[in-house]
């Protein structure tokens, strides 16, 4: 969603091809999250401001879903474990984040990295925040 110039668009545009009783599940990065990845923010710091920039909160996202119609509007994060053993995803520059960076910070944040791998694997879940709304007909009362 942080692709979109106007995210409202995207549920209005949902809540209109969806049937009554569809569920729409966008699935994207809270502000939170952004500032607690394990690996981003810890190594590439910078990444967290770059990111918050690109990306809409979860709470404005459930907003503009519960004002187009969406009943339940809400953020549900799910956390999927992983161990990170070595730094070639990160020094491929895999995750767009480090494309937002300074490529003085880019190379800091590599090197703090492979630093701490030498030291062994680390703790690294993934993250994702889905922010989850079901259409109700119209003129129907949600419980």
């Amino acid at each position: 969603i942080h692709h979109l110039a106007r995210p409202a668009a995207h549920f209005r545009e949902a809540a209109r091809v969806l049937s009554a009783g569809g569920h729409l599940i966008t699935v994207t990065q809270s502000h939170a999250g952004i500032r607690a990845r394990p690996v981003l923010s810890r190594f590439f710091p910078e990444t967290v401001a770059a990111d918050i920039a690109r990306y809409p909160d979860t709470l404005e996202l459930v907003r503009h879903m519960a004002e187009i119609g969406f009943e339940a509007a809400a953020e549900r994060v799910i956390e999927t474990p992983r161990v990170l053993s070595d730094a070639k995803a990160y020094a491929d520059k895999a995750f767009s984040a480090l494309h937002q960076i300074p490529e003085a910070a880019f190379r800091a944040g590599l090197g703090r990295l492979e630093a701490a791998l030498a030291e062994g694997p680390l703790p690294a879940p993934e993250r994702a925040s889905l922010v989850v709304g079901r259409k109700v007909a119209p003129g129907s009362v949600s419980a």
